[in-house]
């Protein structure tokens, strides 16, 4: 109850009534200018009321059409091109927010092998082109320093050609939110080449005991050599070599030398040297027990095509990279598929030999994850590198799920593959997921 004289609480009334109808006057000029401001940026982002008229899907990717990498890409990112032709095969990509398959158009530029023009050329895709997705280029190093891009304009992106624990770290921590893989990464890798090492010692050959590494000096070659290297000295294999090369060298003759100098049983070549490495050894007819090389033999158009081996020739050769691997005996769906991969090689290699290589499934199977995560949740980039991260996928591998830092999640357990008697690599590795026996020791060169 008011108390003083009536003029007095009259005044103090009225003081209150004005004080309570400024408070509410200025909640409502806030209220309106937040719903103007609202209606503004709805109006510019969607001024029909819904998302802006949209015909089709943009992609862009800046990969090496020529330069040393150049053989790379052929090999490697044809699936970029073939699963845009699926999709628009069959009316192109569902988009949920505009209720209907969008039409895929492809945007693409040469970055000559050269990581300075690839960086320039992503940002004109995102900044100039506006593309709604982005395919990653070709080769560890190159997709290591897109990374940084993919980060700041937040476009989620699946590297198949790339395998780093420096870049995995980034993605376990979730300091990278944005970059995906296909492949295992080197730590990955190390483990399985000494397992197989570890079994044919203690099953096949006990007096398997010295290893000679060679590598590259690009990203791929130092990190699988190193992670290699640290896996096998810990299971107390001798390594009396390990020796660098330059990136794309032609030339082994003296690291040869310094390999059967050594009498090393197990030569490792980590880099995208192989089929040079592989002629100089058959030139001077070096035959170790065993050789492994990374990735550069496993394409077979590209093997028995261009590169002009015979398969006596790189018999028990054996590709430490590429994995999860498939060797298309797993189900009648990927043998039909590597069918499917030959007839649609022709255009490419020119011959009859272009089977899909160990990774070729996973691969195509991680781009469809990529175009799966757009018709779940549209292309709000946000959403799209959210759901990479937590949901399964339906693909020819069939359920898969990209795992940051990690190989994928697949219905494939193959790791370490060989060539044998098949135009199309062995599983031989892990033996719960072979396709064929380990060929041990290597065959003489023909």
């Amino acid at each position: 109850m008011l108390k003083g004289r009536p003029s007095e609480i009259g005044e103090l009334v009225m003081l209150n009534k004005k004080a309570i109808t400024k408070v509410q006057a200025a909640v409502i000029a806030v209220i309106i200018i937040v719903a103007a401001v609202i209606g503004v940026v709805a109006y510019l982002m969607y001024p029909t009321g819904g998302p802006p008229p949209k015909e089709k899907i943009v992609v862009g990717i800046v990969q090496s059409l020529t330069g040393p990498l150049s053989p790379q890409v052929t090999m490697y990112h044809c699936y970029y091109k073939w699963i845009i032709e699926d999709y628009n095969d069959k009316g192109g990509l569902y988009v949920p927010e505009y209720g209907k398959k969008l039409e895929i158009e492809y945007i693409e530029y040469d970055d000559e092998s050269d990581i300075s023009k690839m960086l320039t050329l992503t940002e004109k895709l995102i900044t100039v082109d506006k593309v709604d997705l982005i395919f990653a280029p070709c080769s560890t190093g190159l997709c290591y320093a897109a990374f940084s891009l993919y980060e700041k304009y937040h476009y989620p992106v699946v590297a198949l050609t790339y395998g780093s624990d420096i870049a995995a770290e980034k993605m376990r921590t979730g300091e990278w939110k944005y970059s995906f893989h296909a492949l295992a990464t080197p730590s990955e890798v190390g483990e399985e080449v000494r397992e197989l090492l570890e079994d044919i010692r203690d099953n096949i050959d006990s007096e398997l005991d010295t290893v000679g590494i060679i590598h590259h000096m690009d990203q791929h070659g130092v990190e699988h050599a190193s992670a290699i290297f640290r896996e096998l000295t810990l299971a107390g294999f001798s390594v009396p070599v390990y020796e660098s090369y330059p990136f794309m060298e032609t030339e082994f003759e003296t690291l040869i030398a310094m390999l059967r100098d050594a009498n090393v049983d197990v030569a490792i070549d980590c880099g995208y040297e192989g089929a040079e490495f592989i002629r100089d050894c058959m030139t001077a007819n070096y035959n170790p027990k065993l050789i492994i090389v990374g990735p550069s033999l496993e394409a077979p158009g590209m093997t028995f095509g261009p590169l002009g081996f015979s398969l006596e020739q790189i018999k028990g050769i054996v590709f430490y990279d590429g994995w999860p691997s498939a060797s298309y005996t797993e189900s009648e769906a990927l043998a039909d598929w590597a069918e499917e991969h030959k007839v649609r090689s022709v255009a490419i290699y020119g011959n009859e030999y272009g089977y899909p290589f160990p990774a070729s499934a996973v691969f195509y199977a991680s781009v469809q994850c990529l175009f799966e995560a757009v018709e779940k949740v549209g292309l709000d980039r946000e959403k799209i590198a959210e759901a990479l991260v937590t949901e399964y996928f339906d693909t020819i591998l069939g359920k898969t799920r990209l795992r940051p830092g990690y190989a994928p999640e697949c219905e494939l357990g193959g790791t370490i593959t060989q060539w044998q008697d098949r135009y199309m690599m062995e599983v031989i590795w892990p033996l719960d997921s072979k396709s064929a026996d380990l060929i041990y020791p290597k065959p003489p060169w023909p």
